[in-house]
């Protein structure tokens, strides 16, 4: 870990901070907090990024994620027209990533799961497995 980095990054609610934004789904303010901080409701983002814009709406930001990593990118329809790269490895990986115009509580739950499926990739068990046993071979 390097705690002093050139491009620092920080954990970006991609809610603001404004629960009367969300009265439409919310009566209760800890309801929407525990929303707002789900996994599915995070990305990471760099902290220049962040500072200048984390505290618009979705709907203001969604143009600015589309600029960013590839998770932050796939918020955003624009991401889905020409990258033949990424349009492979989202068929390749049966991954069910999709853009979200709107941020709803049920964006939030889709987007945790494919976080949640992405990690079950990269934790596969199976491949856990197939290199211990590899290592016993040689």
């Amino acid at each position: 870990m390097n705690s002093n980095p050139k491009n620092p990054f920080e954990v970006e609610h991609i809610w603001s901070d404004n629960f009367e934004e969300h009265k439409d789904e919310f009566q209760q303010k800890d309801e929407w907090e525990s929303y707002r901080n789900k996994i599915g409701a995070l990305i990471l983002l760099p902290k220049s990024f962040n500072q200048s814009y984390g505290k618009l709406s979705y709907e203001k930001k969604l143009p600015h994620y589309f600029g960013q990593n590839i998770l932050a990118k796939t918020l955003n329809e624009q991401c889905y027209d020409n990258d033949p790269n990424f349009l492979r490895f989202k068929e390749e990986s049966n991954l069910p990533f999709k853009p979200h115009k709107q941020f709803k509580k049920k964006d939030i739950l889709e987007r945790q799961e494919l976080y949640q499926k992405i990690c079950e990739g990269i934790y596969d068990i199976r491949e856990f497995d197939r290199i211990i046993n590899q290592s016993h071979l040689n």
